[in-house]
């Protein structure tokens, strides 16, 4: 087969995987948000982040596609008739489906520009760049989200400073909880996928360290789950106050401890383990107390 149409083929699986991913990290935001919890966990915004700063203007086609795909999977489905061509209402939905990605855009091309396309968040001057840039993604997003609602009269001028932090919290937390996780231990293999069309290259001193890499994963799951359990799972259990959120603390620990053995890679897969697994013991727990 010829090289270059087999990347193009290897491309194509990493855009309908990544396609997949976005419908199913929004679907499940949405059913946080039904629980009350989606202040603390959107991943769709994490997706976004790493796209654009990994793939660039080919991440920014994609993250494009896959917003044309969530709606017309949204069209097929609902019974709710489009707004007419030019009309307020169809300018205000396409300013909701494109302004997030040009916000993210504008502010992860600088810094893909920076760095030159090399993040490595062991140094402590990209880790300083990749949280401002988090940051700055997260506020525009933020402003961007909360104007098209005041504009679109979903919802009034008054609360909309309480909508904005609830939209700046979920981005933030959803792009520093994935986003890295997907660059130190995913972006890698797959971009070594997308390159040779295997995941792993086959010299010995790379087999012995991708099978330290799994025991540390390994080892990294069972600290967090085991981490879960007692701060939350049994205190709730008891009927205790769940609401204590100095609780949470209890977690640096074993979060120490795990960066301490493993390094960044058992820190960012820790991070996202906790994170998650916080959220939906706390979603759990808004759905048992309606």
């Amino acid at each position: 087969m010829n090289p270059a149409l087999a990347v193009k083929r290897r491309f194509l699986l990493m855009a309908g995987c990544y396609v997949a991913l976005w419908l199913g990290a929004w679907y499940s935001a949405q059913l946080l948000e039904s629980w009350g919890s989606v202040s603390l966990w959107y991943l769709p915004a994490g997706l976004r982040f790493s796209a654009l700063l990994l793939l660039g203007w080919p991440g920014l086609l994609l993250e494009i596609g896959t917003i044309l795909t969530f709606v017309l999977l949204q069209f097929g489905t609902s019974d709710t008739p489009w707004p007419g061509l030019l009309t307020k209402d169809m300018l205000w939905r396409l300013f909701d489906l494109f302004a997030f990605v040009i916000a993210y855009a504008a502010v992860v091309f600088p810094l893909r520009w920076r760095l030159g396309g090399q993040l490595d968040l062991t140094r402590p001057q990209h880790s300083g760049l990749f949280l401002g840039a988090a940051l700055a993604a997260s506020v525009l997003g933020a402003v961007a989200g909360t104007f098209h609602r005041i504009g679109s009269n979903i919802i009034s001028a008054a609360p909309w400073t309480e909508v904005l932090g609830t939209w700046f919290i979920g981005d933030f937390i959803g792009i520093v909880t994935l986003a890295p996780w997907l660059l130190v231990c995913i972006w890698p293999r797959l971009n070594h996928y997308l390159r040779h069309g295997r995941w792993t290259r086959s010299h010995p001193s790379t087999a012995a360290a991708n099978a330290m890499n799994r025991r540390s994963d390994q080892q990294t799951t069972l600290v967090s789950a085991l981490a879960l359990l007692p701060v939350f799972v049994i205190p709730i259990s008891l009927q205790m106050n769940q609401h204590f959120g100095l609780i949470a603390l209890l977690l640096l620990l074993p979060l120490a401890a795990v960066a301490l053995r493993h390094r960044l890679r058992g820190a960012v897969l820790a991070v996202m383990l906790l994170d998650g697994g916080l959220t939906l013991i706390i979603a759990l727990s808004n759905q048992r107390d309606m």
